[in-house]
């Protein structure tokens, strides 16, 4: 039997899991990696996970209005900051590494 090996991916499950992807040499016939919550255990493949904030949008809407980022681009973007605590990260805690933030507030607070 093949051990299967996850890494911890830059996204959020929409339960607020954190996303995982498969790392050993299994990928969908159109190449894209597979992904599974470490929370709620939801699969999926794609090019970003099916099930991850990058992917949700408001009813009504046909373009995406969230994306994860990884607390990390707070050194090289600290305006961010802000786009962080609007959706309710605070970015004074250590207990996250990846947040979501809507595309407006990254557009926004990105800008040099």
């Amino acid at each position: 039997m093949k051990t299967i090996t996850y890494t911890l991916a830059d996204h959020v499950c929409q339960c607020g899991g954190r996303v995982l992807q498969q790392r050993t040499s299994v990928v969908t016939a159109g190449g894209n990696p597979f992904f599974r919550c470490a929370q709620c255990g939801i699969e999926g493949s794609g090019f970003n996970p099916p099930f991850c904030w990058c992917n949700h949008s408001i009813r009504g809407q046909n373009r995406r209005t969230y994306i994860c980022l990884p607390k990390s681009k707070l050194i090289n973007i600290p305006k961010l900051d802000q786009a962080f605590r609007n959706f309710g990260f605070d970015p004074q805690r250590n207990d996250w590494e990846v947040g979501v933030v809507t595309i407006a507030d990254y557009n926004q607070y990105s800008k040099p």
